[in-house]
């Protein structure tokens, strides 16, 4: 946190500044946590900021992922090939 004081001011007005980008271009290894999936595939993509203060936290950017597939054959899911994009301001 930019500033960070820890003497005498609450912790909920301290400030945030940051920024994330990422890029995953594979998430099989999302399998590991979906222990039913026979299959699971594509990528995700992030670029975002945070602002404000830590109790009152403003998100800003876009999240894609593209090329989704799941399989997890005893729910009847077979899912191939989406996307998404999720875009936040505030």
């Amino acid at each position: 946190m930019p500033r960070y004081n820890a003497a005498g001011v609450s912790p909920a007005s301290q400030p945030l500044r940051g920024r994330l980008q990422a890029e995953l271009s594979d998430l099989r290894f999302l399998r590991a946590f979906v222990t039913q999936a026979e299959k699971v595939g594509g990528s995700a993509r992030a670029d975002c900021t945070v602002a404000g203060t830590a109790g009152a936290p403003r998100i800003a950017g876009e999240l894609k992922l593209a090329g989704l597939t799941a399989e997890l054959p005893d729910t009847g899911l077979h899912h191939h090939d989406s996307s998404l994009t999720l875009r936040g301001d505030g």
